[in-house]
């Protein structure tokens, strides 16, 4: 009989794209079969047990992907608009989910939508009429100021709040490629209730002190959250607004590569493409596709479906 080939969580991990931990946390739970190894009771784990998972990763249904952390102008928006477009223009069926009061999402995808999220967590309206089709493969569920009397209702309202968006969201179940939800700079019980729906957490990150600081205190907060919702993963770290002109901008991504090697993706650099885009309600690719933001965000949307 041929020998299995095993191969390191280390090694397992950069081909799934995720932590060590989550590898060596999968094999005591059995969730992947590995196998302990030496005096030491190292887990090494069967090759053919990672491409199950990269098979199952590949049929599976919707990923439901959470564009959070607690500190505001790091790129959230522009982030969830342009990961969306992007993967909308790859032949993906995307949603966009804007739960921001400022439902800045409608205006850089030029839409100017009546009813949204609000209305859909309200009940007044069905999923199918809160959402609105973008682009060909984009459609959005909007943010907007109703969010806000909203949040008040469903605390008060709700045995569970934290479920609030999951049970509205129970229908559309597989029939999106891709869930994107864009998140506010707060923690509150809507932003608690994307991260129990969600499966994923992409966190942007502008490099700068400030924004490093935010990222700390949000890991707390992310947690105590996995404690309850287990299937939640911090799965990328983006760093934003890189500018190699700046030494601190530059020390700060070489903190990032070294501290979280698995989980950062290339930084997206300054680009004035970036800002002017939003102006004309378009995503980076129809502004200017040729642009430094433009080939930034398409490295994310590879990094995204390969992963």
């Amino acid at each position: 009989m041929e020998d299995k080939k095993l191969i390191t969580p280390e090694d397992a991990a950069e081909r799934l794209g995720m932590s060590p931990k989550t590898i060596r946390d999968w094999c005591r739970s059995g969730q992947i079969n590995g196998i302990k190894v030496g005096r030491a009771g190292l887990w090494r784990i069967p090759e053919e047990e990672i491409e199950k998972v990269i098979e199952s990763n590949t049929k599976a249904g919707m990923r439901k992907i959470a564009i959070a952390i607690s500190k505001g102008g790091v790129g959230k928006t522009t982030t969830a608009v342009n990961l969306s477009a992007g993967l909308a223009m790859q032949g993906k069926k995307v949603l966009l989910i804007d739960t921001d009061t400022q439902g800045q999402v409608s205006t850089l995808l030029g839409l100017e939508p009546d009813i949204g999220l609000a209305e859909l967590l309200g009940k007044e309206v069905s999923i199918s009429e809160a959402t609105t089709q973008a682009r060909g493969n984009l459609f959005v569920l909007a943010g907007g100021d109703n969010l806000a009397s909203m949040k008040i209702q469903i605390t008060k309202e709700l045995d569970q709040p934290q479920f609030a968006l999951a049970n509205v969201l129970e229908e559309i179940e597989g029939q999106f490629d891709y869930v994107i939800i864009d998140t506010a700079p707060s923690w509150d019980i809507l932003n608690l209730s994307v991260l129990f729906y969600a499966h994923e957490v992409l966190v942007p990150i502008s490099l700068e002190v400030l924004s490093v600081q935010g990222f700390a205190k949000f890991q707390e907060n992310l947690q105590n959250v996995s404690k309850y919702q287990q299937n939640l993963e911090l799965k990328y770290i983006l760093p934003t607004f890189l500018d190699r002109r700046v030494k601190r901008s530059t020390e700060i991504l070489q903190q990032l590569k070294f501290t979280f090697p698995y989980q950062i993706c290339d930084p997206i650099r300054y680009n004035s493409k970036l800002a002017e885009a939003p102006g004309s309600g378009q995503s980076i690719f129809e502004f200017d596709k040729r642009s430094a933001g433009a080939r930034d965000y398409d490295k994310l949307v590879s990094r995204v479906l390969k992963s």
